[in-house]
């Protein structure tokens, strides 16, 4: 059960969200019904652009022999954005090193390339392409044969 203090502030949260929704004139108040909310005109249209958008479809596993490396910096004012590529990079089964690192046996889809362009964070995404092993392993091979 929530704390006092903590409802309090889920309750200011969902107010302050509710009414943007209102100003964006996305959500109305019904006259014959008490003050029930519920979608405009408006507020139904853009429910129909987003889900004709379909940005959670799922893109193609294609897997690969060598490892690619995901890595972003997508700014906190785009929080969504951030949290929507998460869930693509796992359901492409990319494993998280870091929130913003993740690395996967996958080819990187071009679909998803161009969903990136649309939502103007390509530029914040970094994809590398690991093809030889890196030194770390020259140098594990290097102390164990100074050790014996």
């Amino acid at each position: 059960r929530l704390k006092t203090s903590e409802n309090k502030e889920r309750n200011r949260r969902l107010q302050i969200y509710i009414s943007k929704l209102k100003n964006h004139g996305l959500l109305a108040e019904s006259k014959k019904e008490n003050g029930k909310l519920t979608l405009s005109q408006e507020g139904q249209e853009k429910l129909m652009e987003l889900r004709s958008q379909d940005r959670y479809r799922n893109y193609k596993k294609e897997k690969i022999d060598h490892s690619l490396i995901v890595a972003f910096d997508i700014p906190e004012s785009e929080r969504g954005k951030r949290d929507w590529l998460r869930d693509i990079l796992k359901g492409l089964d990319f494993e998280m090193i870091q929130r913003s690192v993740w690395v996967g046996q996958v080819r990187f889809p071009e679909e998803l390339l161009a969903d990136l362009e649309k939502l103007n964070i390509l530029e914040c995404v970094q994809v590398l392409e690991v093809t030889k092993l890196g030194t770390l392993k020259n140098i594990e091979k290097n102390v164990e044969k100074t050790k014996k």
